[in-house]
């Protein structure tokens, strides 16, 4: 039966979606915020009120929309655990996550790093037992689609890992890295664009 796996992977999907939005959103919200206040100049006018007022309601939107994104992946994994265990164990390794983050960052430690690596893991981890259900089910074809989403992951990751390398070593200069960087940031937003539509699309084919 995949029926379960097919609302789990709906979930996952909509959790991916509102997560980007989110990410999308707040930055949208601190950019236009930090540029309001420079412009301000330390004057409050009801224009700047207006603005700022504005821009926080979008920061409590990308918020909300970050942490419905969380909530709907914690129950997209356990209803995909409900037919592939191995969900179930992801969904148990991010409550783990999430406690010992919570606990960092009450200890003032900086989690942001650590926090988008956890999240890219977890999305492969997802996609991968996603292709190996999608063959087992006999659904060839996405999980063809899968396998090209896994090598644009795997490209991204090597792209970023030759980025931070010459960053660290200074090789070369920013005629060289910032193209690379760019190319990294292109792959980054493509993968996840593609991880989401590959999530819908199997729910689809699972229902």
């Amino acid at each position: 039966m995949t029926r379960n796996l097919s609302k789990g992977l709906n979930k996952l999907f909509l959790s991916q979606l509102f997560v980007f939005t989110a990410d999308a959103a707040g930055a949208i919200s601190y950019t236009c915020t930090s540029a309001a206040v420079m412009n301000a100049g330390g004057k409050i006018t009801l224009s700047n009120i207006g603005l700022f007022t504005g821009f926080g309601v979008l920061g409590l939107a990308a918020f909300i929309l970050a942490a419905s994104g969380i909530i709907l992946q914690l129950a997209g994994l356990w209803q995909c655990g409900k037919d592939d265990k191995r969900f179930k164990h992801l969904l148990y390794v991010t409550l783990l996550f999430g406690t010992v983050t919570l606990v960092m960052s009450i200890c003032g430690m900086n989690t942001t790093g650590i926090v988008n690596l956890f999240q890219q893991g977890l999305g492969l981890l997802s996609l991968i037992f996603a292709v190996n259900d999608l063959k087992r089910a006999g659904r060839l074809e996405m999980a063809d689609r899968g396998e090209k989403v896994l090598r644009v992951f795997i490209a991204m990751c090597t792209i970023s890992l030759l980025l931070n390398g010459i960053v660290f070593f200074n090789l070369f200069g920013a005629i060289v890295v910032l193209p690379i960087a760019l190319l990294s940031g292109i792959l980054s937003i493509y993968y996840l664009i593609a991880c989401i539509r590959f999530f819908g699309e199997s729910a689809k084919a699972l229902a």
